[in-house]
């Protein structure tokens, strides 16, 4: 009387692909948080910059916009993991019918994670804000 099943062979490569298989879905859900919290962080970097020019529009200078913007805002360029390095140049000009006003350039710098070698890459951001001028 014969019996029926599984040989040896046939199981081994259901069990192959099933560790292919389990393996993929790893690696997918791995590179799905990855990316979910370097977009997240892209968010914060360019609210922050965003924060920082309404500022600006409101008479700020960027020393005190540095002072009131969370303790995640350094000084250092490039900046650590998780920072922002956070800059602004300003400068005044005169238009017709217009006036004095003042044109800031606030950059960012941001870490948006690491190439494969593990260095890490940094992101820049630069917006042009003009202003009346308040300062005399």
């Amino acid at each position: 009387m014969k019996t029926r099943g599984y040989t040896l062979v046939e199981v081994m490569i259901a069990g192959t692909l099933l560790l292919i298989g389990i393996g993929a879905a790893a690696l997918l859900a791995n590179t799905l948080l990855r990316q979910q919290f370097f977009a997240t962080e892209t968010t914060r970097a360019l609210n922050m910059q965003e924060q920082a020019v309404r500022l600006f529009q409101l008479g700020m200078d960027a020393t005190e916009i540095a002072a009131v913007l969370p303790a995640k805002v350094v000084a250092t360029d490039p900046p650590g993991e998780g920072e922002i390095h956070l800059q602004f140049a300003t400068s005044a000009q005169t238009i017709t019918g217009v006036g004095s006003v003042e044109i800031g350039t606030c950059r960012i710098v941001y870490s948006s994670g690491d190439d494969p070698d593990g260095d890490s890459l940094y992101r820049t951001n630069e917006v042009t804000v003009v202003r009346p001028s308040t300062r005399r």
